[in-house]
């Protein structure tokens, strides 16, 4: 049987995910979640044509340097036992259902998403009828790929799923990446049978899904995403794909770039806001695009408008594609040197472009050498792409996402001298059953022991660091939006890590006696509603326990536990308990509660709901106090002798002050926060063009 070309899965991984300093408590604000969230209206501006294809970017992969282990690494079908879906048939084999069909002349017709409404929508009705036609039947010589493929083949169309088309965009910039998720054994040529497919990561395996090339139409047009070549397929095909992934298009709606970038990559990504970003920021976007990584951004939603455009040109609440990072060199009467610029991609591919410094035809590009100009490939054209000066990306975006496809590809060693280390990686499937391992967070602590718990033992620190080592730990919710038909959301989750100073003297699951008496050393930035939370830690040599969590009890799902260590690390699953409070007895005091509410996106396109984010105290995971908070805790806060984290101060790094100290807070509070970045040059009224650079490099 033929089973897809090997790929070595560990290849595709990253981690880098956030650093306590680098996301707020409440993570999530909505800025990531995408889409116009209706997501049936026509939308005109989606239709407009752009230029031809441009110069692509081939960058060279990284060669695999993450050592896994735990979960086998390998490819699925659809359908095939151990790939997370069921098919009515057979598992489905590309090349195998193209043999059959051209031996029997017939068109490959897809028994798993069939051409009727329920591929389409679960909710509302489009209100209009779309027809279902073949490339064919819509153009006269349909082709995969025209003049190969490029950014400018996604244009998004009716469906709010700009957050893909980011990624897609993205996507295109890497040839390896390209063809890993659109294999190149398929086309319109003399093998055509109308039978088509696409590989996506899901939850530890590559999966084949297999599509027929029916596509739905309005008017011999086109409905969802579209090249601007009229007759090239690939990406249409490729949403197609991505729709059965999830059960329909309309599951499409609404999403989070960074979802879809670890979806090309098994990836764990990073998120940044604008307003809290490190003062490094720029290096570390610079070595993101160095390393191939992919990466997206987006502006605020407003609440009151959707898609509002800003006085600068910008969509709110709508994904972007960063699609270069470059230092240009300028020459002006008054000042020589280097400007960082960043190149963007609006997914609508249309004339909706930032018309601020840097624009198309802005005056600043005069001080660009035309050589330079070449080198950067610059071109001014109305499809969606455009430059601005990394001052004004900071001061008009507000979130960043990266998805690395190197762990340590951001780490400030690497950004230091270059440096770089082998990566261990344990992935864990488990799952939250309600009323016996669906326990809740903290705040529930006559549960909170039945959650699964896995122990990591970490026995060699860091190469050039004599006290600790790094863990990077992401929780994966899975299969959340191919049920959403059902009405089913994000749960929001986070976890928990507590040290075992004698491990051999404490039970396998720890029980309840544990929790209740023993502070959790480290933690997720808050508890939510997203499908992956991840935290990057710095902890000493020895035994620990990660326990991840609903925030509320008795709420079930699966879910995908990866932790990465720069060293070799022994881990396991301890279980979860059911039973009785063994009765152990623990002389330390109880641990700190979880925040006494969740974090949840605010109103957002995409259909996600609104509920309130709560104002933050300064330090990661505990928001101000509010009636109520915290719970009740039997030794919490007056008999604990760890700092309290609503009486400030204390050291900004307390193992560099005084190591040990502070053993619940790890690298508490983080250094003080870079000031806001401060406004750019691209607001409506320039100034002149000396001025601008004067005050740029001051």
């Amino acid at each position: 049987m033929y089973r897809p070309p090997a790929v070595p899965y560990s290849q595709y991984f990253n981690a880098y995910p956030q650093i306590h300093y680098q996301q707020p408590p409440c993570a999530s604000n909505g800025y990531g979640w995408h889409g116009n969230g209706y997501g049936w209206q026509l939308d005109p501006k989606a239709w407009n044509t752009a230029p031809p294809n441009t110069e692509q970017t081939d960058a060279v992969i990284e060669e695999p340097i993450i050592q896994s282990e735990k979960i086998e690494k390998q490819n699925a079908y659809y359908g095939e036992k151990g790939s997370g879906f069921r098919s009515r048939s057979e598992p489905q084999d590309f090349l195998q259902i193209r043999d059959q069909c051209l031996d029997s002349g017939t068109l490959y017709e897809d028994p798993e998403f069939l051409a009727e409404d329920s591929s389409l929508f679960f909710s509302k009705r489009p209100d209009r009828y779309y027809e279902w036609k073949r490339p064919h039947e819509i153009v006269d010589d349909p082709q995969l790929f025209v003049e190969g493929y490029s950014r400018f083949d996604v244009q998004q169309g009716e469906l709010g799923d700009c957050w893909l088309l980011a990624a897609v965009a993205n996507l295109t910039l890497y040839k390896r990446l390209f063809f890993q998720i659109v294999p190149d054994d398929q086309g319109f040529d003399d093998k055509y049978a109308g039978v088509f497919h696409f590989r996506f990561w899901q939850y530890g395996k590559w999966i084949d899904v297999v599509v027929d090339d029916r596509l739905p139409t309005y008017r011999g047009q086109l409905v969802f995403l579209h090249s601007t070549e009229d007759n090239e397929f690939w990406s249409a095909l490729l949403e197609k794909a991505y729709a059965k992934l999830h059960g329909s298009y309309e599951a499409l709606k609404g999403g989070s770039t960074c979802e879809a970038m670890e979806d090309f990559t098994g990836g764990v990504t990073e998120m940044y806001e604008m307003e809290n970003s490190p003062p490094n920021l720029f290096k570390i976007i610079h070595k993101a695009f160095e390393r191939s990584s992919l990466m997206g951004c987006s502006i605020e939603p407003d609440p009151n408008v959707l898609e509002a455009e800003t006085p600068e040109g910008l969509i709110r609440g709508h994904a972007y594609s960063i699609t270069r990072v470059q230092y240009v060199d300028i020459s002006t009467p008054n000042v020589t040197g280097k400007i960082p610029l960043l190149r963007l991609r609006n997914p609508w591919g249309n004339e909706a472009e930032w018309n601020g410094a840097w624009s198309d035809d802005s005056p600043e590009w005069r001080y660009i050498s035309e050589e330079e100009k070449q080198s950067i490939g610059l071109t001014f054209d109305n499809d969606g792409e455009f430059w601005m000066s990394f001052k004004d990306f900071q001061t008009h975006f507000s979130r960043l996402e990266i998805c690395n496809l190197n762990p340590d590809s951001l780490t400030e060693e690497e950004l230091r001298d270059g440096n770089k280390k082998q990566w261990e990686m344990n992935v864990f499937e488990g799952e939250w059953v309600r009323g016996v391992s669906a326990g809740g967070c903290r705040n529930f602590l006559d549960t909170f022991w039945h959650n699964p718990q896995y122990r990591v033992t970490l026995s060699e620190v860091d190469d050039g660091d004599d006290e600790s080592c790094t863990l990077i730990v992401a929780l994966m919710q899975k299969n959340r939006r191919s049920i959403r038909n059902t009405g089913v959301e994000e749960l929001t989750v986070g976890f928990a890590i507590y040290h075992l100073p004698y491990p051999d003297r404490v039970p396998k699951p720890l029980d309840m006696n544990f929790f209740k008496y023993n502070a959790s050393v480290a933690r997720s930035p808050s508890f939510i509603n997203l499908r992956e939370v991840s935290c990057r830690f710095k902890l000493p040599r020895g035994t620990y326990c990660i326990v991840p969590s609903t925030f509320d009890p008795n709420e079930e799902g699966e879910f995908l536990l990866r932790v990465f260590s720069e060293n070799k690390t022994d881990m396991e699953y301890d279980g979860h308990n059911v039973s009785q409070n063994r009765g152990y007895d623990y002389s330390t005091p109880a641990s700190a509660p979880a925040p006494s509410m969740p974090s949840y996106p605010p109103q957002a396109p995409g259909g996600y709901p609104s509920q309130p984010s709560y104002p933050t105290s300064g330090y990661p995971g505990y928001p101000t106090q509010t009636p109520g908070y915290p719970p009740q805790s039997p030794a919490y806060p007056p008999q604990s002798p760890y700092p309290n984290p609503y009486n400030p101060p204390y050291p900004t790094n307390p193992y560099q002050a005084n190591p040990g100290a502070y053993p619940q807070y790890p690298g508490y509070p983080p250094a003080q926060p870079p000031p806001p970045p401060q406004r750019g040059s691209g607001s409506g009224k320039k100034d002149p063009i000396t001025k601008f650079f004067n005050n740029l490099f001051k």
